[in-house]
């Protein structure tokens, strides 16, 4: 056989190729259009179910939106079935969620026992007879939370209606599920997500979506993706329903796992979804955070991919380019403009992005890959519409529109007063000679420096020992040159002749206090009155404050169990003393 001789490297091929190279037509092409939007995202989130109450700081580091916290904006609450004494953990952890920007939804396991079939918490079938007291039940959830401050977006009829387990469930058929919405759903007080099958079982929503009355008592559909990955669901996207992925997880924390659930969350995006909620958010193995909130987990980063930036309100809007790169994007536009690239080669990929209907100027770059966790990466300049990047093996790429070439660095005050643990604060009142550390976040990325009553201008850790009201700057630079400012104010307590005194006439009993019933006695020191009770949590926020006005008073707390510190004061002297609630 004759084989044809072909000179590929010519100069006028040569010539074209180099060309090519240099004004980036080598490159894969990105399109995306900012005038062409799809759906609305509702948010990203996790659940606290069997979690007990949150603490402020893993609160904080969950639903804060500032340096090393997630952003979350969705909260899934489990209703236990045992009734009202049991809801009190979860209605905290709402309201420490909606306090930070989330919103928060609920899904039952279980109706009450004594309305199922079998007349257990584990299995069986809610009896028909009982339907319209299990609508009782979930509105009775809903008011509870409503009343507590901390009302619902939405609430599910049952956890994986269709999967029979061992542990807390009710089985429903379609059958039962579309007689269920067809004539009780419609007397809920909150918007109704069904079925939330495990596996996202479109006959059980289709059966609810082609019936007309059905289809009227319910406002999203919900699934979880145990066993299926994510798929469109045009029926709902028809008949106007939200879709929310409300429950996922893997234990594992490898890269690879990392970037294939990162892909999973784009895969939603990309079949329409609105909402992607992850299971537990801080029990062991499967969680987004430690227990604490010290640390984020690698699947927490990842997350923060999406749930930082892509905020309530924005729409994903259209991005075409090559599906067969390796390289999962999506788009999106409200506030900002965010794109999200995951690379899932094992080597680097080059982009070039072309924007329609934009005028960004400048892109803020995060990455999370096997070695970096949803660090920032600089800014991109992006001329005449485009901008063209190269995107790390196996990472998770975020970009963020800015109108400057480089924002300043959100940062979070820290400082410890002496032995106690590190607290969130920027005011602290402290007695002469007592050791302040103050030790403000981030500890990377940037330099520090102080002007005020400091020990060194350049360390990012300050430890003094004020003799004086003493107020400090710290100024942190960030890598791409831009500037943010902590202020730093403590105020020496005044120690006046009446301290002594007043120590000694004050008792605080019972202490430990185990029935939430508490009762301070200042015998013999009438002259005092009135003083400031307030109760402070270890992160440093008031929960609790009243005037004491007589010598004996007695207060009903409405507390988590944890350690406070007790504050009582008036103008000659502030006292300070542990308090447990159990």
């Amino acid at each position: 056989m004759h084989k044809k001789r072909i000179h590929l490297a010519t100069p006028i091929l040569l010539f074209t190729f180099l060309l090519f190279t240099i004004l980036g037509f080598g490159q894969e092409v990105v399109k995306i259009d900012f005038t062409k939007t799809l759906q609305k995202i509702d948010g990203f989130g996790a659940s606290t179910a069997w979690h007990g109450a949150l603490s402020e700081k893993e609160a904080d580091v969950s639903f804060g939106n500032g340096e090393n916290q997630l952003g979350l904006s969705l909260l899934r609450l489990r209703i236990d079935p045992n009734g009202m004494n049991n809801w009190g953990s979860e209605m905290n952890n709402a309201r420490k969620a909606l306090a930070r920007g989330a919103t928060v939804f609920a899904s039952p396991w279980t109706p009450p026992a004594k309305m199922k079939t079998n007349n257990k918490l584990e299995g069986g079938e809610l009896k028909p007879t009982e339907y319209g007291n299990y609508v009782n039940f979930l509105n009775s959830f809903i008011d509870y939370m409503a009343n507590s401050k901390a009302p619902l977006v939405a609430i599910s009829l049952q956890n994986e209606s269709n999967i029979k387990v061992d542990y807390e469930s009710c089985d429903w058929s379609k059958e039962q599920m579309l007689d269920f919405c067809k004539n009780y759903a419609h007397q809920i007080k909150a918007p109704v997500i069904v079925p939330e099958a495990f596996n996202f079982d479109q006959a059980y929503s289709n059966a609810i979506l082609n019936d007309s009355t059905a289809n009227s008592h319910v406002a999203i559909i919900g699934g979880h993706l145990y066993g299926t990955s994510p798929k469109a669901d045009p029926n709902a996207l028809t008949k106007g329903k939200q879709v929310w992925m409300t429950e996922y997880y893997v234990n594992e924390e490898d890269i690879l796992t990392c970037i294939n659930m990162a892909k999973q969350i784009n895969d939603c995006m990309t079949s329409n979804m609105n909402a992607y909620v992850w299971w537990w958010l801080r029990q062991p193995g499967c969680n987004l955070i430690t227990a604490g909130g010290n640390a984020i987990k690698k699947k927490g980063y990842v997350m923060a991919q999406f749930s930082k930036f892509i905020r309530p309100g924005y729409y994903r809007t259209s991005a075409s380019f090559n599906q067969y790169m390796g390289v999962s994007l999506t788009a999106y536009t409200g506030d900002k403009q965010v794109l999200v690239a995951i690379n899932r080669n094992t080597k680097a990929k080059t982009l070039q992005f072309e924007f329609t209907g934009d005028s960004i100027t400048y892109l803020q770059k995060y990455v999370t890959s096997a070695t970096k966790n949803l660090q920032k990466e600089g800014t991109l300049e992006v001329i005449d519409h485009k901008f063209i990047v190269e995107l790390e093996p196996q990472s998770i790429v975020t970009f963020v529109s800015t109108n400057a070439p480089c924002e300043p660095t959100s940062l979070t005050p820290y400082l410890k007063i002496g032995n106690e643990p590190l607290q969130q604060a920027l005011a602290i009142n402290v007695k002469a000679s007592t050791t302040v550390q103050l030790a403000p976040q981030p500890d990377s990325l940037g330099t520090w420096s102080w002007s005020g009553c400091i020990v060194s201008t350049n360390s990012k850790i300050q430890t003094l020992t004020p003799v004086a009201d003493c107020e400090t700057v710290a100024t942190f630079t960030n890598q791409c040159g831009a500037k943010s400012s902590l202020n730093f104010n403590i105020t020496l307590i005044p120690v006046g002749i009446d301290e002594t005194g007043l120590s000694k006439a004050f008792c605080v009993y019972p202490n430990p206090v185990i029935d939430g019933h508490l009762s301070l006695n200042i015998d013999g020191l009438q002259e005092q009155l009135p003083l400031k009770l307030k109760l402070y949590s270890l992160e440093g926020k008031v929960v609790f404050e009243d005037v004491i006005d007589k010598v004996v008073t007695d207060f009903a707390l409405k507390l988590p169990p944890a350690i406070y510190l007790l504050e009582l004061s008036n103008k000659h002297a502030v006292l300070n003393q542990k308090l447990v609630v159990k």
